[in-house]
């Protein structure tokens, strides 16, 4: 229903109101400081509101600051102030801008003395209409100084790199040698025997064991089971290995 009465009213304020001075902006400063901010300074005709930046609905058209122009330009930390809220006769809550605000904002731009377009988009509405959404403009000259800055020369470029931590070869040769290192082939394979053995402990195969000795039992009348447990390892530690 209230987006409804939303559209109606913006269908019949279209066109019946000039919206001449209904919303104007300037520059509190005109000057910025080192971090390049400034505040646009924004004017509501009395009688009149527009939506706050973030206004309660979807469709209700939010007040935005923007930069027409030119490319190379952007806006940033644009901080718009808490809208009023505020209830209305068909029912609902408005989030709105009235009277006088301010809006600080920066500017990001190359060095050098430029022309920008800042652009306000708004909508206007009183108690009965809303016009169709606008756009005030207002232009300015903008100066970006860059600070001298000490240029490093190639001998501290030289000086700091050979301050930088560097690794330790030591502990680095360690790490790639592994504990084994030091250690015969011998050793490591007599390790690696025993581990293999407690690996028969576990739960998946200790249960096994008597089953496959048990196989190799049963053919004790035709091959000797040693000769047949010992193929069993050997074929388990060629695939294996």
């Amino acid at each position: 229903m209230k987006r409804i009465l939303a559209l109606l009213l913006l269908v019949l304020g279209t066109g019946l109101i000039a919206e001449d001075e209904i919303v104007r902006i300037s520059l509190l400063n005109t000057e910025s400081d080192s971090s390049g901010q400034y505040v646009l300074l924004v004017h509501i005709k009395e009688g009149w509101h527009i939506n706050s930046a973030a206004p309660l609905d979807d469709y209700y058209i939010p007040a935005v600051l923007d930069l027409a122009e030119p490319k190379n330009a952007t806006i940033a930390d644009v901080i718009y102030p808490p809208g009023k809220i505020k209830s209305t006769r068909w029912g609902g809550d408005l989030s709105l801008y009235e009277g006088e605000l301010q809006i600080p904002f920066r500017i990001e731009t190359d060095a050098g003395t430029q022309r920008v377009k800042v652009k306000f988009t708004y909508q206007a509405c009183d108690d009965m209409t809303c016009l169709t959404p606008e756009a005030a403009y207002l232009e300015m000259d903008i100066t970006r100084k860059i600070s001298a800055m000490p240029q490093t020369t190639d001998m501290e470029r030289t000086t700091q790199v050979s301050q930088s931590p560097a690794t330790d070869p030591g502990k680095t040769g360690e790490a790639e040698t592994g504990p084994f290192a030091d250690k015969g082939l011998f050793v490591v394979l007599l390790l690696v025997f025993v581990m293999g053995l407690a690996l028969n402990l576990t739960p998946c195969v200790y249960p096994l064991i008597p089953v496959t000795m048990g196989y190799f039992l049963a053919q004790k009348d035709t091959r000797s089971p040693v000769l047949l447990a010992v193929l069993y390892v050997s074929g388990l530690a060629i695939t294996y290995s």
